[in-house]
């Protein structure tokens, strides 16, 4: 297990997006109300397959992918990461090939937040890596000098697919294949 100081090296690589355009995903550091699309990508330092080296790129391919489509339909985007580690310090070293994200989630290994609302509340049976594509609204109440609310409110998972063979064949096809029909539906908790 790393220092401190580690966590924090570790965290600034991860959660700060580089200033040239590279063709890679850079977050927007913007809050916008209204809908959003999520991408959150679920891997450990852990599992074999995470360690897959075609991974990375999968996943980055995928967030541009997404956004872009988010883009094209006047959706808000997130790319989150979820690293299913028990130590922070290892997660975060751990999603450091993944690219840029807008936030992360690191350390209490299956039992961490994020991953009881994505998995275990949904009735999925929990691997990785895994990607789960989610539509949600931000509600903002008030105004800048006297918010009163905050909060996610209308979170929908439209689709959830894991291990590398579902992943490539996720990043293979159009978005709008998989996106279009899903974003009209209203189920909520079942896995499309």
């Amino acid at each position: 297990m790393g220092t401190r100081y580690d966590l924090i090296i570790a965290l600034e690589s991860v959660a700060v997006a580089t200033e040239a355009d590279d063709g890679t995903y850079q977050p927007a550091y913007e809050r916008t109300e209204g809908p959003q699309l999520v991408l959150l990508f679920v891997g450990s330092s852990t599992c074999s397959v995470s360690a897959d080296p075609e991974l990375p790129d999968l996943i980055e391919r995928l967030k541009l992918m997404v956004s872009e489509y988010a883009d094209r339909n006047g959706l808000a985007f997130r790319a989150s990461a979820i690293a299913v580690d028990w130590w922070p310090e290892r997660g975060l070293r751990f999603l450091e090939p993944f690219g840029a994200f807008d936030e992360v989630s690191v350390g209490g290994n299956w039992t961490g937040h994020g991953l009881i609302r994505q998995t275990w509340d949904h009735g999925l049976e929990p691997a990785t890596p895994g990607v789960y594509i989610l539509r949600r609204e931000l509600v903002v109440e008030g105004d800048s000098l006297n918010l009163a609310r905050l909060g996610l409110d209308d979170e929908q998972l439209l689709l959830h697919r894991q291990g590398m063979p579902d992943l490539r064949a996720l990043a293979e096809l159009p978005v709008e294949r998989y996106l279009d029909a899903r974003l009209g539906e209203t189920t909520s908790g079942s896995d499309p």
